[in-house]
């Protein structure tokens, strides 16, 4: 089922592209002071973001950041790789990133822990043109990622597997950032690439001809996405402060499922794609139940990723589940909040 081609130049890839991770010592700040309020940097994946991210927006429009004393600068990066390279360099205190990314961190050793996962499933899909009809029909064609071995590179990689597509028969084109994908594959540079929720109804806004031809959120449904990550550096000199970021974290998540209209309001401003994109997007997600409302790292999805990339040999070894995700900190928030039951 998996091709062994694919195998260590892809995991060294994805080594290599987080590899100032070994340099942590250079990482990681307490914050500054801004009246009462803890400046914290937050490295997020992807300009303009999409709806799998909104909360970290809306943590900030509805004030949660604030009410629990954090002055949270969002900065966008043109993917999860750039967010956690910036956190590892000190250029972040914080990275929204894929959890592929601090997997392969840890699967080298690299001082990096995932504290949070702030979407619980994938929302992604591989969207084509007219001229491919299936996943299999890959072979050949151009498929668009962006950094080599990260997330978007994971996810065409199982899908070619799960389509007995050998990567080497396809032509994988890195692209600077996510925000590229679009244009490109309208104007047709491109024959496919994945795309997260509202990119695709964007893409078909577009282009009607562009399709689904592999939804990996069906196919990988218990794959980790999305985590919140910190240098072991940071996260021993500033304990009290994620956990005032992760309280406002999960508190505004919890408000994005009673809060539609607002929370598309928001959506559309930061996503820059049209309300109707942004509603299906609502939606879809919502009914994923993809915005955490607990702690985001079940183990059993954290450990099923990593064997499954090992699978694919995206990564040497299998990490065990504390060289990648730390709950010690955001227990102690859901001690203050109680858990939501959300039927996941």
């Amino acid at each position: 089922m998996f091709s062994k081609r694919m195998g260590i130049g892809i995991a060294l890839a994805a080594l290599a592209a987080i590899g100032v991770i070994a340099s942590v010592a250079a990482a990681g700040t307490s914050g500054t002071r801004a009246g009462k309020l803890t400046t914290v940097r937050m490295g997020l994946a992807l300009i303009p973001p999409k709806m799998t991210f909104i909360g970290f927006y809306v943590a900030r429009d509805q004030g949660f950041f604030k009410k629990n004393g954090i002055d949270a600068k969002l900065m966008g990066e043109g993917d999860g790789v750039k967010s956690l390279r910036g956190a590892a360099a000190g250029a972040f205190d914080m990275a929204g990133t894929s959890a592929d990314d601090v997997i392969a961190a840890a699967a080298q050793g690299g001082g990096i822990t995932s504290i949070w996962g702030y979407a619980m499933p994938l929302d992604t899909a591989i969207v084509a043109d007219k001229s491919v009809k299936t996943a299999a029909d890959l072979k050949g064609k151009k498929i668009a990622i962006t950094d080599p071995g990260g997330f978007s590179d994971v996810q065409v990689r199982a899908v070619l597997a799960q389509a007995h597509v050998n990567a080497n028969d396809t032509q994988i084109i890195s692209m600077p950032d996510r925000s590229a994908f679009l244009p490109a594959i309208v104007s047709g540079r491109i024959d496919a690439a994945p795309f997260h929720a509202d990119d695709g109804f964007a893409a078909q806004e577009q282009d009607k001809n562009l399709h689904v031809i592999a939804a990996v959120y069906k196919s990988l449904p218990y794959w980790w996405y999305g985590s919140l990550a910190v240098t072991n550096k940071y996260k021993a000199a500033n304990r009290a402060t994620i956990a005032k970021v992760l309280k406002a974290m999960i508190q505004a998540d919890r408000w994005i499922y009673s809060h539609k209209a607002q929370t598309i309001a928001i959506g559309v401003k930061e996503t820059q794609e049209s309300k109707a994109a942004v509603t299906k997007a609502y939606d879809f997600l919502k009914a994923a139940h993809e915005w955490t409302v607990n702690d985001g790292l079940e183990k059993g999805r954290v450990m099923t990723t990593m064997r499954y990339e090992h699978r694919l040999k995206q990564i040497p070894r299998v990490p065990t589940y504390n060289e990648v995700a730390d709950l010690s900190i955001v227990n102690g928030v859901l001690k203050q909040l109680g858990r939501w039951k959300t039927g996941y």
